[in-house]
């Protein structure tokens, strides 16, 4: 049995449910909490695309600041985005039904959106 070197990190698998974006169209039916609820879900996932943006760039090598602090969901990936060794997937979850078409084509565009520089 070898054991690593302290300095070696152990590899860190991280998985974040985004629990969908939230569309402005759907805001008419919810309740105030929920469409504050939206609303946050909304500005952690812009967090999240500028945080990968910045990330990319990072990784060809420019000097930017990675915007880690900006949501609680990219705080939770602050690690993510500052080790060399990172690779990150972004996944989507869609609907095959008609009726789910219009949740599907805009869970489609922010998994376009937060992967887009990739």
């Amino acid at each position: 049995l070898t054991l690593p070197s302290r300095a070696a990190r152990p590899p860190v698998l991280t998985l974040v449910d985004c629990a969908g974006s939230e569309r402005k169209e759907d805001s008419a039916l919810h309740n105030a909490e929920r469409r504050k609820e939206g609303a946050e879900i909304n500005q952690s996932l812009h967090a999240l695309k500028e945080c990968m943006r910045h990330w990319v760039l990072a990784k060809e090598g420019a000097r930017v600041h990675i915007p880690f602090r900006d949501s609680a969901l990219t705080r939770v990936l602050a690690e993510s985005f500052l080790r060399d060794d990172t690779l990150m997937a972004v996944i989507g979850t869609v609907s095959p039904a008609s009726a789910d078409a219009e949740h599907s084509i805009s869970t489609l565009k922010t998994i376009c959106a937060i992967a887009a520089d990739q």
